[in-house]
C-alpha cells in the first residue's frame, strides 16, 4: 500500500525528458464484431502483421483446448458415472459441479481477455496508468527502435516490466501463461488465482463424485465403451485437481511475501514493507474483501502505483 508521503511525492524524476521522436505503431480495424470487439491488424515492418481482439493478441488455440477439455470431463462424468450413482448423489452432485464450472469459466476467460495492466512502450510521453485499447495498440513496440526506447531505464514506469513478446510494459508482471494466452499482471492476477481455485474444485468434484456409484467394487467391470472414457476422465480430473490446487496455494504463498514469479526466478525479494493483507490488496483491490472470491475486475481506471518494490526485467524471460 502507498503511504501518504508516497502518494503526495511524484514517483518520477521531474528531469526525465519526455520529448521523443519514436513514432506510434500503425494499426487498422479488419472486422467489427459487436460481441467480442473489433478484430484489429497491427502492422509490423518486414514481418507478418499481428491480429488483436481489442488489446488481446488473437491466440485462440489454448482457450479452445481448455474449453474442450472442461466440457469433455463434464460430459464424461454424466455419461460414465451419473447413471450408476445413488439417487441422492444424482440430485446433489450437479449443484456444486455447475457452480464451480461457472466460476471457473468466468475466472478463466477473465484472465484470458482482461487487460493484465499493459502500458505502451512510449509511456513516458503520457505517464498514465490506464489506456484504452486503441491507445495500447498505438503503443505496441514492433520495431527495434521502439524496443530500445522502452528498455531505456529512464523511460520505464514504476513497478513495471517490459515484455518483448507483448511489445508493452506490464504492471506488476508475474509471468506469461500459455494456458491463458496472456500475461498475468496486476489487473488480471485475481482472475488467474481464482481460475486455479475454482478449476481445482470443479475437477475435484468430478473426481470425488465418480466414486458415488452403487456397486463400487464393480466400478471397473464395465464394457470397454464405458470403461475407457471413465478411466480417462478420472485421470484428467485427478491431474487437473492436483495441478490447479497446487498452483493456487503456490500463488498465495508468493503473494504472502509480495513476490512475483519473475522476481522468484531472478532470486529477488518482494516488497518487504508490505504486510500479507497489503500484498493481497495489490492484486485484489482495496474494496470489499468478499469480492476477492468473485472474478470481477479488481481495479477500475483509477490505479495508484508505488515505487518501493523491486522491479524485474521481463524481456529476458519471454
Amino acid at each position: 500500500m502507498a503511504s501518504s508521503e508516497q502518494l503526495d511525492n511524484p514517483i518520477l524524476d521531474s528531469s526525465i525528458q519526455t520529448e521523443v521522436n519514436v513514432e506510434p505503431t500503425q494499426w487498422a480495424v479488419k472486422h467489427d464484431c459487436c460481441c467480442c470487439g473489433p478484430m484489429v491488424e497491427v502492422m509490423v515492418p518486414n514481418k507478418k502483421s499481428h491480429l488483436f481482439l481489442r488489446h488481446w493478441e488473437f491466440q485462440p488455440a489454448f482457450p479452445i483446448l481448455v474449453t474442450c477439455l472442461t466440457l469433455f470431463c463434464l460430459i464424461d462424468y454424466f455419461v460414465t458415472a451419473a447413471p450408476y450413482q445413488y439417487k441422492i448423489i444424482q440430485i446433489i452432485a450437479p449443484f456444486p459441479i455447475f457452480i464451480f464450472l461457472g466460476l471457473f469459466m468466468w475466472s478463466y476467460f477473465g484472465a484470458v481477455c482482461m487487460d493484465p495492466g499493459y502500458l505502451p512502450f512510449n509511456w513516458i510521453q503520457t505517464q498514465k496508468f490506464y489506456y484504452t485499447w486503441q491507445e495500447q495498440l498505438s503503443g505496441i513496440a514492433v520495431t527495434q527502435e521502439q524496443v530500445n526506447f522502452a528498455k531505456t531505464p529512464k523511460n520505464r514506469p514504476p513497478h513495471c516490466s517490459f515484455s518483448t513478446s507483448a511489445g508493452r510494459y506490464v504492471l506488476r508482471a508475474d509471468h506469461i501463461c500459455g494456458w491463458i494466452a496472456n500475461w498475468v499482471g496486476k489487473r488480471n492476477h485475481k482472475q488467474f488465482m481464482l481460475m486455479n481455485l475454482y478449476g481445482g474444485l470443479y475437477a475435484g468434484c468430478l473426481f470425488a463424485f465418480q466414486f458415488g456409484v452403487k456397486d463400487l467394487h464393480q466400478m471397473f467391470d464395465r464394457e470397454m465403451s464405458i470403461l475407457i472414457p471413465q478411466v480417462l476422465g478420472l485421470a484428467l480430473d485427478g491431474a487437473f485437481m492436483l495441478v490447479l490446487i497446487c498452483m493456487f496455494f503456490q500463488t498465495l504463498s508468493e503473494l504472502a511475501i509480495n513476490r512475483t514469479k519473475i522476481q522468484k526466478m531472478k532470486n529477488m525479494e518482494g516488497g518487504k514493507s508490505y504486510s500479507c493483507l497489503e500484498s493481497m490488496q495489490e492484486v485484489c483491490g482495496t474494496g470489499n474483501k468478499c469480492l476477492w472470491c468473485c472474478p470481477t475486475p479488481a481495479f477500475d481506471e483509477t490505479l495508484v502505483m508505488t515505487a518501493d518494490m523491486p522491479q524485474a526485467k521481463a524481456e529476458e524471460s519471454d
